[in-house]
């Protein structure tokens, strides 16, 4: 059974970390975001949360 791994990448945003499809680099350390929906939708990462969900995505990999 799969399980489910949320992470907030921004205040406003919980994303679950199974649907990432990419992380692209933004502005001023930055970065979004893009999940694997026909919408291709784009989360902002904040700086402070940018480290920490490397650093899961490398646990996990």
């Amino acid at each position: 059974m799969a399980r489910l791994s949320f992470f907030r990448t921004h205040r406003s945003y919980l994303v679950n970390i199974n649907y990432i499809q990419e992380i692209t680099p933004w502005f001023n350390g930055t970065s979004n975001v893009t999940l694997m929906d026909k919408a291709h939708t784009q989360i902002p990462v904040s700086r402070s949360a940018r480290k920490e969900l490397f650093q899961l995505l490398e646990m996990k990999g």
